[in-house]
């Protein structure tokens, strides 16, 4: 009687989902841990209400400290500061304009 063998097991890419877009407002929590971090962003329902949250991110805390780093060295940047100021100006002038 011949007994079939079972499959030997094999490494597979995880199927990985589209990534959604969630508009947040802030960083409502962080709770950090010496293997996993947790970001929770909230977003305001209305005008000067306290944000509720709706999302949360956990990811391992070496990639948390190395996105700290990353956004660390984004604002040192002083090109990329000077643009989004640029911008943030020229949006406040437009602001000022009167609509046609």
């Amino acid at each position: 009687m011949n007994i079939p063998t079972p499959p030997k097991p094999t490494l597979t890419e995880p199927v990985l989902q589209s990534p959604s877009t969630v508009y947040v407002d802030q960083i409502a929590q962080i709770a950090v841990g010496p293997f996993v971090s947790k970001l929770i962003f909230g977003a305001e329902a209305r005008s000067g209400e306290v944000p509720k949250p709706v999302q949360t991110i956990v990811m391992p805390t070496p990639a948390l400290l190395q996105l700290h780093q990353q956004l660390g060295s984004l604002i040192e940047d002083r090109q990329i500061m000077e643009t989004i100021s640029k911008n943030v100006l020229t949006f406040a002038d437009a602001l000022q304009k009167p609509v046609k």
